[in-house]
């Protein structure tokens, strides 16, 4: 045999080997790869099955959201209103303060005029006139009615 031949055979041999070599670590990392491709899709898939769990819980918390802020504008609207029947209880509160002082100042006048500087106690609470019994240092007693 030639010998330039025999040396370019054992050399393209030794080629095809190394070759072969890197053909068998391409084929087992293709394998590899496979396997994480593979892995990836089940992550990719998972992944879009929680982005979309996520959406619908977002356009869930979105309503819950809109729907807290319609009650928290009615709560704030009830405040609103309790706020002014407040100022009216309290009108009406200071009113009937005056009266209940004018209606004590008419009957301790009424009193002096007619029995002058005599004692007088506060007793006996009667529930259905929101009133006590006024008991004179004379023994009198006046018993609160309804008008």
């Amino acid at each position: 045999m030639n010998p330039v031949l025999e040396q370019a055979w054992k050399d393209r041999m030794q080629k095809i080997a190394e070759a072969s070599k890197l053909r068998a670590e391409s084929e087992r990392l293709q394998v590899e790869s496979r396997k994480f491709w593979g892995e990836s899709d089940k992550l990719c898939a998972e992944s879009a099955e929680l982005r979309n769990k996520a959406l619908r819980f977002r356009d869930k918390a979105d309503k819950l959201y809109a729907e807290s802020d319609r009650v928290w504008t009615e709560a704030l609207e009830f405040r609103s209103e309790a706020v002014d029947l407040r100022a009216k209880v309290i009108k009406l509160q200071v009113e009937a303060d005056k009266l209940w002082a004018e209606g004590g100042e008419i009957w301790t006048k009424a009193v002096l005029s007619v029995y002058g500087n005599i004692g007088m106690k506060w007793e006996n609470w009667h529930e259905d006139t929101k009133s006590f019994e006024c008991h004179l240092d004379n023994g009198e007693i006046f018993v609160p009615f309804k008008v």
